[in-house]
């Protein structure tokens, strides 16, 4: 909840700024901002012939970056498209009010919040700075970026786009990238003169076309995040004139303006469509969430922070607030309070039975479901019974079995449950019903009765 609120606050505050830096109305401002995210699939189409067939697809249409922009983004990267529209817009105030100070403070402050976007703002602030006549600060600036990228970002797939593709068979897919993402909208647009300080135009224009060449994370974290800057600048220079600033727009110049960002908003639409499809009110299912917010704490999504720890930049311009590292294995099956953690197939509800919390197993099997972000080294408790004195229950994971056991027994097991999707499975010889049924009047196919069933991380000796 807190996440979420977090994201409106932010996207509320986008939009004011937009807002006022463009003078577009609302619609068209959060057009911009929330649902423009480029032709992709013209793209899609044009490099790969064929339509995408997964909602997040569109993003990673060309090689050379995740398309930054649209509904899509929103819900993935806002740590990333928050701050670079708001502090693309508050940057923008700064050169247009020759508050040097306020453009220094956003870069200062973007640093704590994502250092990509720091790198697309400073060359802007650098280039205000020397305007103002203060060479040595613009010069300390424009060192931002070149601290960043020298940091030793060993750890992570870092170099010219060419080490990565095949450049000759992929260029064709570059000019199609900033044609369709961002130049066949200021094309039409143009002239942006006055609208823009001076010279941002083009500033902006030569970053989009630069940072696509260089790759910097997996999924070319750098280009997608820095890009957010000069993209927002662009933006609000083609709103300002569809709102009628500057050199006034032809009638059919404006139409295709308009049309332009109808196609390129079909993306997040189609996004919005699935999202809603797929939408349930009751708890998602748990097996493939399950822990997902750790996913976060794993380094490959982690790129801005990544490299050499003790290089200048991570030491005293962007260190990470605190390591983050995967929490360790504690779930409880037998507590009523639901949690993401708590994901099974062939289990009863949590019950009382004479005071004690106990939870029925059904035959002939029930199943523990896992998804582990990396593999972790496991301890599970339990205790079982069984009203059927010749109940055998083998316990298996993945396949694999791990133990035999009679119909009564209190046992721990230590395993390691590997990365990515595993099962443990109790598997029965008898219940209610097969051969013979003990409970007549119950039509579940009671097993064994859990009193303890808890799995936590192992201690390291």
């Amino acid at each position: 909840v807190a996440l979420m609120l977090w994201t409106l606050a932010g996207a509320a505050l986008a939009l004011f700024l937009f807002r006022r830096a463009s003078g577009a109305s609302l619609p068209v401002s959060a057009i911009f901002l929330f649902i423009w995210g480029g032709l992709r699939d013209f793209g899609g189409l044009l490099v790969h012939a064929w339509p995408f067939s997964q909602i997040n697809e569109g993003r990673g249409w060309s090689e050379f970056w995740m398309a930054p922009g649209g509904l899509v983004d929103l819900h993935w990267l806002p740590q990333h498209m928050l701050p670079g529209w708001i502090c693309a817009a508050l940057v923008l105030h700064a050169a247009r009010t020759a508050s040097l100070p306020l453009a220094a403070a956003t870069l200062a402050l973007s640093l704590l919040w994502s250092p990509f976007v720091s790198v697309g703002l400073a060359p802007f602030v650098a280039l205000q700075a020397w305007r103002q006549r203060i060479p040595w600060l613009a010069a300390a600036v424009a060192c931002l970026p070149v601290l960043f990228l020298v940091a030793r970002m060993d750890r992570i797939p870092t170099g010219l786009i060419y080490h990565f593709i095949d450049w000759p068979a992929h260029w064709p897919a570059y000019v199609h990238l900033l044609l369709l993402e961002w130049g066949l909208l200021v094309l039409l647009a143009l002239p942006l003169t006055g609208l823009l300080p001076n010279r941002w135009s083009l500033l902006s224009a030569a970053l989009l076309a630069l940072l696509p060449l260089y790759k910097a994370g997996l999924h070319n974290d750098l280009a997608t995040n820095a890009a957010r800057v000069p993209l927002a600048f662009l933006f609000i220079a083609v709103a300002a004139r569809l709102a009628g600033q500057g050199e006034p727009l032809s009638n059919s110049r404006r139409a295709a303006l308009a049309f332009l960002v109808v196609l390129g908003s079909t993306d997040s639409l189609r996004w919005a469509y699935a999202s809603l499809a797929q939408y349930q009110s009751a708890p998602p299912r748990v097996e493939q969430v399950r822990r997902v917010p750790q996913q976060s704490a794993l380094p490959q999504y982690n790129t801005q922070y990544l490299g050499d720890p003790n290089a200048f930049f991570f030491r005293f311009l962007a260190a990470p607030a605190a390591v983050l590292t995967p929490k360790p294995v504690d779930i409880d099956y037998l507590s009523r309070r639901l949690t993401l953690s708590n994901s099974t197939a062939g289990f009863g509800d949590v019950e009382t039975l004479s005071g004690a919390t106990v939870r029925w197993a059904y035959g002939p099997e029930a199943t523990l479901l896992f998804h582990e972000p990396t593999a972790s080294s496991v301890s599970l408790q339990f205790a079982f019974s069984s009203p059927l004195p010749a109940q055998t229950v083998t316990v298996l994971l993945n396949g694999r079995e791990l133990g035999l056991y009679p119909a009564a027994v209190a046992s721990t097991l230590d395993f390691t449950l590997p990365a990515g999707p595993s099962q443990l499975i109790f598997k029965t010889t008898a219940w209610n019903g097969n051969p013979s049924s003990f409970s007549p009047t119950d039509a579940r196919p009671l097993a064994i009765l859990f009193s303890r069933l808890h799995l936590a991380a192992r201690s390291q000796p």
